[in-house]
């Protein structure tokens, strides 16, 4: 199965130079608790960074920032890991697992942000796997040496 396959399409981003403040209202709109941060300096949807509502009370409240005059360049995330809609679950797992992280953006072929994909829709993705497996094998469909190709 490809990431494109169960990444979520409709991702909220924000601009570098918004502060962190409008970020994190943001967050409360569209009630997620990441941003994918894009250059605005590049054609198309190119990720310049990460924002997590974790980033913002570590690096934000928590070190007595003001978040109406702190920019989101100053607190993002500007090593962030991705993957492309054609890379295998199984790759997009261990990815996250080398990195550490729990959601990573969706690039297509030309680098743009396509989707977001996060260990939910991983953990979405493996139980509907499961289950067409377990009601394959309960109509003797599926034979045990395919359940693990």
């Amino acid at each position: 199965m490809h990431v494109a396959d169960l990444c979520t399409r409709v991702v909220q981003t924000i601009d570098p130079d918004a502060s962190a403040a409008d970020a994190a209202l943001r967050m409360r709109q569209h009630r997620v608790g990441t941003l994918v941060v894009l250059d605005p300096t590049r054609q198309g949807a190119h990720v310049a960074g990460i924002l997590t509502d974790r980033d913002l009370v570590t690096r934000v409240l928590a070190s007595g920032l003001a978040p109406t005059a702190t920019p989101v360049r100053d607190v993002m995330t500007r090593s962030v890991g991705v993957c492309h809609a054609r890379d295998e679950l199984f790759d997009v797992v261990q990815t996250m697992r080398r990195l550490g992280v729990r959601r990573l953006p969706v690039l297509d072929d030309a680098d743009h942000l396509l989707g977001i994909v996060s260990t939910d829709d991983v953990h979405g993705a493996l139980g509907r796997f499961m289950d067409a497996l377990s009601q394959g094998m309960l109509r003797g469909t599926v034979h045990e040496a395919e359940a693990f190709i």
